[in-house]
């Protein structure tokens, strides 16, 4: 009984590399069609794990409340993880309960002596507070 299972089994693997083989081209976009949703899907998840777990290393997340705001480009809204700088200060001033702001800037630049191109950074400006905040 085992061995006409076993005859089978290799029968019909036979059958499948044989069509495959005939199809290179089908079979070939198939499976790079399947690679690129798959590679989707991993990047999707990545994105949304980021989004649902920002702050959560911190000690005191349920304080911790991140602004984003919502601006026109070419007509159409688009939400920004960015707000103003003043809106911070403008937050603590009329009392809505917060306590402490932390406003992080960046910027990328090249650093140039002459005309030689050094290196391209990446330049972050955090408020004092952070390091409260994280390590308290």
């Amino acid at each position: 009984m085992i061995a006409k299972n076993d005859r089978m089994f290799s029968n019909y693997l036979k059958i499948a590399i044989r069509i495959l083989w005939h199809n290179k081209v089908y079979v070939t976009l198939n499976i790079l069609g399947l690679g690129f949703a798959i590679a989707c899907c991993i990047l999707s998840y990545l994105n949304y794990n980021y989004r649902a777990n920002f702050d959560k290393n911190l000690r005191s997340e349920q304080a911790v409340f991140r602004l984003n705001s919502i601006r026109m480009v070419d007509g159409t809204k688009q939400p920004w993880a960015t707000i103003p700088s003043p809106i911070a200060d403008a937050l603590v001033k009329e009392k809505t309960g917060l306590g402490r702001t932390v406003r992080f800037s960046n910027a990328a630049v090249v650093v140039k002596i002459g005309s030689t191109r050094l290196m391209s950074t990446f330049i972050l400006q955090i408020d004092r507070f952070l390091i409260y905040l994280i390590f308290r």
